[in-house]
């Protein structure tokens, strides 16, 4: 993940912009909602792309504000046309930074 910071040196902002992505592992299983009504399990790479906003609410808490971007290589995902590779979210939490 890439971090931006906005302003000077001199001028501190709570909002820090960021950019990132990653790779993972995944499973699923469609009980009698796979493709043609059919049982369907698929296991795939996942890449995400990310992007959002970090508002620091104190030196090590922040609230965090993010668009995720999940491409799979095999139908993990369900959607209102049944299994898909593809799920686009968007995710609101809490972060701490520990160190």
């Amino acid at each position: 993940e890439k971090s931006f910071e906005i302003g000077s040196a001199d001028t501190i902002t709570p909002y820090i912009p960021y950019l990132g992505g990653g790779l993972g592992l995944a499973s699923a299983s469609f009980e009698g909602r796979g493709k043609e009504g059919k049982d369907q399990d698929g296991s795939a790479m996942i890449f995400e792309l990310k992007g959002g906003l970090k508002v620091m609410l104190t030196g090590d808490l922040s609230l965090d504000v993010g668009v995720y971007c999940d491409l799979a290589t095999d139908d993990v995902y369900f959607d209102k046309d049944g299994p898909s590779k593809t799920d686009i979210s968007v995710r609101i939490g809490l972060r701490t930074f520990l160190f």
